[in-house]
């Protein structure tokens, strides 16, 4: 791949967006089955098994709404994998999904996988250790949570331009071309001004997009923080979910663009 000097932040979000819309009659198949099932999640306040969603549908308790819960956790942790390996196949491969679903390959998708769950510890975790004594000494202080977030907000941008600069190990593995984490930080190098444009974009964005969540809960819950009713807790997953289908869907996109000027 040809070493690309001219990119820009702006440029590299524009050929994200591009590459969406080019693929968009794909979009369905790849990812629709997949982040369908992902929905009741968004209602469930377990961290595993979305037992309590399923119930809250109308499913009585036991297994009738056991094995359901099983199917969306399965489509939560390995699904959003099965769906960004057959997103990044497609654009950078030319590899066209199945009638309703991506093309399955377990290498691929097993690798992809493990990689999403390791390779955040040292993206957001060296930022995280970095800013935390600030963090406790603001929280000892009683400091304003407004003046915490923005204690936090540079630690958030690096970990998000550590992601963008190591991201190519990810999308390596989903085309089934490995690249180790110096490799990919030594070939995004000439990337690396622009991708803290990106990185700014996009710290500012889930900032914003954080903050927003907490000024519109207290709006949608009681004095014990219930949802007021079940109609105001159905739309308020679903936009959760749907604009973490976006943000996860541009990201994926960002994250072939970089394979490609890499």
């Amino acid at each position: 791949m040809q070493a690309d000097t001219t990119i820009t932040a702006m440029g590299l979000i524009r050929e994200a967006l591009t590459q969406i819309a080019r693929n968009r009659r794909w979009l369905l198949p790849i990812m629709g089955v997949i982040w369908l099932l992902q929905l009741p999640s968004f209602f469930s306040a377990e961290n595993f098994i979305p037992q309590d969603a399923m119930e809250l549908m109308g499913l009585p308790p036991g297994a009738a709404s056991l094995i359901p819960a099983v199917i969306v956790m399965l489509a939560v942790y390995i699904g959003t994998a099965w769906s960004a390996v057959g997103w990044h196949r497609l654009t950078l491969m030319d590899e066209r999904p199945a009638q309703a679903l991506p093309r399955w390959h377990t290498q691929p998708i097993l690798g992809y996988f493990v990689v999403s769950i390791f390779l955040p510890l040292l993206t957001w975790g060296l930022p995280a250790l970095a800013v935390l004594p600030v963090l406790a000494l603001l929280m000892a202080l009683d400091a304003p949570m407004t003046l915490t977030e923005i204690a936090a907000l540079p630690a958030g941008v690096m970990a998000i331009w550590l992601s963008l600069r190591l991201s190519p190990v990810q999308v390596s593995r989903a085309v089934q071309n490995p690249a180790h984490i110096a490799e990919a930080f030594r070939r995004t190098a000439h990337m690396s001004r622009p991708l803290w444009g990106v990185a700014l974009l996009g710290g500012l964005f889930l900032t914003a997009l954080v903050g927003s969540q907490m000024l519109v809960t207290p709006l949608l819950t009681d004095a014990e923080g219930y949802y007021l009713s079940d109609t105001v807790m159905f739309l308020d997953g679903t936009h959760f979910w749907a604009t973490f289908f976006l943000f996860f869907l541009l990201t994926i996109s960002i994250f072939n663009t970089i394979y490609r000027h890499m």
